[in-house]
């Protein structure tokens, strides 16, 4: 079996109510980010009232920070970037004026999203009905660093362009279109909203975001999410997790394999405590762990 390089890292319904449907539309298309050079891209409210998220758009270099603007319903607001992650251009900006139209989403509450789940997708040309096929790791050649969302559009004619809002029954932000394409007319990649979710929590409490770590080694050749090592002082040896562990829950979400453990992982915000179940020997036990920021040199993180 082979596993995403991001393992080796970690040590380290079916519609909306008219009113919730048309809410959400409203937020998810009231504003954009306006770049230096005048493109446009959707942006949606998040976290704060002044927190917009959005995905930059491959025409935009990133040798250099973007600058952009948010055009708000009342204004075109000069705007702060508080975080870019050049992998996946998901950023984050502060706008310098608060909007009375718009409000930040809610993040999915739900602890999978299932193949087959419905999404409406705001456009400007409306709302674009979705279907998730599936997570992936990678597609057809291209790898990810954390899984993507695969999505596949009821109407091919529409362009869900990236940072186009996903949103669930609930009226919940459950992702965002990312600029990965496919060679399928109607099929789109996503970032999930957990990953958005880790952004700004991380934002909010320490002003920086990024990868966690853990300190825990799995077997590679084993899709079972049971614990080979144990790094010496590690957020997880403090905690008391031990080799032969097996993990199978963190916080509200069960871990059903060793990739489902990986992705919970990454988008687990550091240094907020995480709850893990787990089996040790035939008996279960809860385990608090603090995750980490990993530094930049691997070496530190072993």
């Amino acid at each position: 079996m082979s596993l995403p390089f991001s393992i080796l890292q970690v040590v380290g319904l079916v519609s909306l109510s008219l009113h919730s449907l048309a809410q959400e539309s409203k937020q998810g298309q009231s504003a954009h980010i306006v770049w230096s050079g005048g493109e446009k891209s959707p942006v949606i409210c998040v976290g704060k009232p002044t927190w917009f998220v959005g995905v930059v758009p491959e025409s935009i270099n990133l040798e250099v920070s973007p600058a952009a603007s948010i055009n708000l319903p009342e204004a075109l607001a000069s705007a702060t970037l508080l975080h870019l992650d050049p992998e996946s251009r998901l950023c984050l900006f502060e706008s310098s004026v608060q909007s009375n139209e718009i409000s930040p989403l809610s993040f999915s509450s739900r602890e999978k999203v299932v193949p087959g789940a419905k999404l409406q997708c705001p456009t400007g040309k409306g709302n674009c009905a979705s279907t998730i096929t599936g997570k992936e790791w990678h597609y057809r050649g291209v790898n990810f660093r954390s899984p993507l969302l695969h999505m596949r559009l009821a109407d091919p004619n529409q362009h869900c362009e990236p940072g186009t809002p996903l949103i669930n029954s609930d009226g919940e932000l459950e992702g965002i279109v990312s600029t990965h394409k496919t060679k399928v007319e109607n099929e789109v990649f996503a970032i999930p909203a957990s990953r958005i979710s880790k952004l700004v929590t991380e934002i909010k409490q320490h002003r920086k975001s990024g990868p966690v770590w853990l300190g825990l080694l799995f077997h590679a050749e084993s899709s079972s999410p049971e614990v080979m090592q144990v790094k010496a002082n590690s957020p997880s040896s403090v905690a008391g997790i031990k080799p032969g562990d097996v993990i199978f829950g963190v916080n509200n979400h069960p871990v059903e394999d060793l990739n489902d453990l990986v992705e919970i992982i990454h988008s687990l915000p550091a240094e907020e405590e995480a709850t893990f179940r787990l089996l040790r020997g035939i008996n279960e036990k809860s385990i608090v762990v603090t995750p980490q920021f990993a530094v930049s040199d691997l070496a530190e993180n072993r």
